[in-house]
C-alpha cells in the first residue's frame, strides 16, 4: 500500500521483495573483521552506527547536532562501557560533517571527503547495533536481527514542518527510547522474536542475502516467462 501511493502504481504491477542492497549487509566474516578493524573497534567493542535522516532538505542541522552533542557526552562520561560510535549522515547533511566533526571527543564521524570510501551496508553489516530516526534504513536493519534504536525527540515538529511519515510509529514502539542512556545496554533492545517477525512482515521482508538473484529470477518469470 504504501508503494501503490508513493509511487502511484496499480498493485498487479509490484512484485514484494526485499530491498536488492540488503545484499550488501551479508558480509563474510573477515570483511566484518577488517572494516571494524578500519574503524579501531576491538572485539570486546560493540559497533554502534548512527543514521540520522536530514531536516528540511539539510537547510538546518540543529536537531542532529543536538543528539550528537549529548550522545557524544554520554559516551565520554560513561568510557568504562566498550562503545563506538560511527555517524554517517545524510545527504543533505554532508556539508555539515567537518564543523560538526571538531566539536566532538570521542565519536567517529564520517566526513563528505570520506563518504565514498567504504560502503554503508557492508558497514552496517559489520556493526553491532544501529540508531536512527525516520530513515528507512531501520527497515532494512531489521532483516539482520541486530538491536535497533529510535530515538526521535522532534517527532511532533518533524510531522508538522517536513513531511507526513508511510508507517505508524506506534507500530515502532518497542524500538523507541526517550533516552539516549539506554543505549549504555544494547541488550535491552533486543526484541521478542514475535514482534520483530510481525515487524518485518508488515514492513520488510526476510532475507539470506540473496535478494539480487532471486528478483532476477522472478522478473525473468514474471517479464519474459523464461
Amino acid at each position: 500500500q504504501f508503494f501503490i501511493s508513493s509511487m502511484r502504481v496499480r498493485s498487479e504491477n509490484l512484485l514484494r521483495t526485499a530491498d536488492p542492497r540488503c545484499d550488501g549487509l551479508f558480509i563474510s566474516e573477515s570483511k566484518k573483521r577488517q572494516i571494524r578493524s578500519n574503524f579501531n573497534v576491538t572485539d570486546n567493542e560493540l559497533m554502534l552506527i548512527y543514521l540520522p535522516t536530514h531536516r528540511d532538505e539539510g537547510k538546518t542541522i540543529e536537531v542532529v547536532r543536538k543528539v550528537l552533542v549529548e550522545l557524544d557526552e554520554l559516551c565520554f562520561i560513561n568510557n568504562e562501557v566498550s562503545i563506538q560510535v560511527i555517524v554517517k549522515l545524510h545527504p543533505y547533511d554532508m556539508k555539515f560533517s567537518t564543523k560538526l566533526k571538531r566539536e566532538l571527543k570521542t565519536i567517529q564521524l564520517i566526513c563528505k571527503s570520506d563518504a565514498d570510501n567504504f560502503d554503508l551496508y557492508e558497514l552496517l553489516g559489520a556493526s553491532d547495533v544501529l540508531l536512527t530516526d525516520y530513515s528507512s534504513v531501520m527497515f532494512e536493519y531489521l532483516t539482520l536481527d541486530k538491536p535497533l534504536y529510535l530515538y526521535t525527540p522532534d517527532l511532533k515538529q518533524y510531522q508538522k514542518l517536513n513531511r507526513e511519515l508511510y508507517f505508524q510509529f506506534t507500530d515502532l514502539s518497542d524500538f523507541m527510547i526517550e533516552d539516549l542512556q539506554e543505549i549504555i545496554n544494547p541488550q535491552k533492545s533486543i526484541k521478542n522474536k514475535v514482534y520483530m517477525d510481525k515487524v518485518i512482515e508488515k514492513y520488510s521482508c526476510k532475507t539470506d542475502g540473496n535478494i539480487s538473484q532471486s528478483l532476477l529470477s522472478q522478473l525473468k518469470t514474471k517479464v519474459f516467462n523464461d
